[in-house]
């Protein structure tokens, strides 16, 4: 299912091997491509046996002149380690030892909208498939970025308190936010110690409640990543505590997020819950486990006849809002799961129109293509913008390798142009849904790092 490059410190092998994936680049006439292939061809000759150990000869060394490129390409001390422990090895592929943890998330959220406060509580089960003992876990408080104290090198629309943890909880124990021994923050970051360290082949489950204010963004700036309108419309990402990466290259990834850079996360499941006012319409990560409570019989008929229909099927529009969309009921709660992404966010609004298409993609079944968008908005609607999506998801799957994932989801709002597993915030043009749509190839498919090498997913998009 996904890739692995010694340069690219992919996080996790999948079937088609990099070299099937570098000669699919190479025969493609668009020149970004060809660069994406060489550089990543660079990489594993640099790596492999025949660079790695040249046979001895008596031959004078070659005299190169003054200032002559580089003749090889050196490996970084961690991905020396790597193939010294057999984790890599020098095709670039994982090794006899290789391992990926994976980190299983239960959330449960109540969207409080005269606040714009998101309640959460949360059981995160973190499987601990390396060979090493974990005296720590770290984890990831994204929304601290939106604090007044906070280091970063871009711009925020809003001044919050981050996001507040109520209680933590390890294995059944009690952890203290005061006792800095075995619970301390540094900005986004925390490291909670637990009472007995974490086993190879062990599992450790933690507990917690936390709550944050969703940032405010005005109808004419753009949202740093996420963020709300008023309080009719919420893009919601980076909003729980999230395991860091704990990978064979560097262990716990402790790189700050400072707002350019984005994300390199682990791989699991999640069973989201989420809690919002009736008739409000949600898109997410994953799929939508109980549409009957959630969604009238008509919506649902809809929903189904965009499965079997080429063209773009209107299932909730403007004048309709007026009527039922949802099901009934004061509040309704989306049960939405995703049984192995990297990452999860959603989109709410009371105000959503909706349009649906599907994607016929190789060797699967038809996949839903979503958009949810404001009715002023209308350009979502005159581009069919639906379309875009379908033409995005099947263009790549022939491209590059079939969709991995169940449904994709484009969502209207303050952030334009931001990806996820399974759901875009975007806007409703054409480039920005083949972009923000390849980036369920690159990286949430792949799992590079974004962090440190955004070049990689971000260049092959662009």
């Amino acid at each position: 299912m996904r890739y692995v490059s010694l340069l690219f410190e992919h996080h996790a092998p999948g079937t088609p091997t990099l070299a099937r994936l570098l000669a699919s680049l190479m025969r493609s006439p668009n020149l970004s491509c060809w660069i994406f292939a060489g550089a990543a061809a660079v990489s594993l000759h640099a790596a492999s046996p025949a660079t790695a150990q040249r046979p001895s000869s008596t031959a004078a060394a070659p005299t190169w002149p003054e200032r002559a490129i580089r003749h090889d390409l050196p490996l970084t001390p961690s991905i020396r380690r790597a193939y010294a422990v057999g984790t890599r090895d020098s095709t670039g592929g994982p090794g006899r030892h290789y391992w990926q943890q994976r980190v299983d998330y239960r959330i449960d959220a109540t969207l409080d909208v005269p606040s714009g406060v998101l309640n959460g509580t949360e059981t995160i089960t973190l499987h601990n498939t390396s060979p090493d003992t974990l005296k720590q876990v770290v984890l990831r408080l994204y929304q601290n970025y939106f604090k007044a104290e906070t280091e970063r090198n871009d711009y925020v629309t809003d001044i919050t308190d981050g996001i507040v943890i109520e209680r933590l909880a390890v294995n059944g124990n009690n952890i203290p936010l005061t006792d800095k021994t075995r619970y301390s923050v540094n900005s986004r970051i925390a490291t909670i110690t637990p009472p007995a360290p974490v086993l190879p082949g062990a599992d450790v489950t933690i507990e917690t409640a936390w709550h944050f204010a969703v940032p405010r963004v005005d109808t004419t700036a753009r949202g740093e990543r996420m963020g709300r309108f008023g309080t009719y419309l919420y893009q919601v990402a980076q909003w729980y505590p999230q395991v860091a990466m704990y990978d064979d290259l560097r262990g716990w990834d402790l790189d700050q997020y400072l707002g350019y850079a984005e994300f390199y996360n682990q791989f699991g499941s999640f069973d989201v819950r989420i809690t919002v006012p009736g008739g409000w319409l949600v898109g997410a990560t994953g799929d939508l486990q109980n549409p009957a409570e959630v969604l009238s019989q008509r919506t649902r008929d809809r929903l189904s006849l965009a499965m079997r229909v080429d063209t773009t099927v209107h299932v909730v529009t403007a004048p309709e809002r007026t009527r039922e969309v949802t099901a009934p009921g004061p509040s309704l709660t989306w049960h939405f799961t995703a049984p192995d992404v990297n990452d999860f966010a959603f989109a709410t609004s009371r105000d959503y129109v909706y349009d649906a298409t599907h994607a016929n993609i190789p060797g699967k079944n038809a996949v839903p293509v979503n958009v949810l968008y404001l009715p002023q908005h209308i350009a979502y609607a005159t581009n069919n913008t639906a379309q875009y999506g379908r033409f995005a998801l099947e263009h790549h799957s022939a491209f590059l390798f079939p969709y991995e994932f169940s449904q994709g989801t484009i969502a209207d709002g303050p952030e334009t142009g931001m990806e996820y597993p399974m759901i875009i915030f975007n806007g409703s043009s054409l480039g920005v849904t083949v972009h923000e749509f390849g980036h369920e190839w690159f990286p949430m498919t792949v799992g590079s790092n974004e962090t440190r090498y955004g070049w990689m997913d971000e260049g092959f998009n662009e």
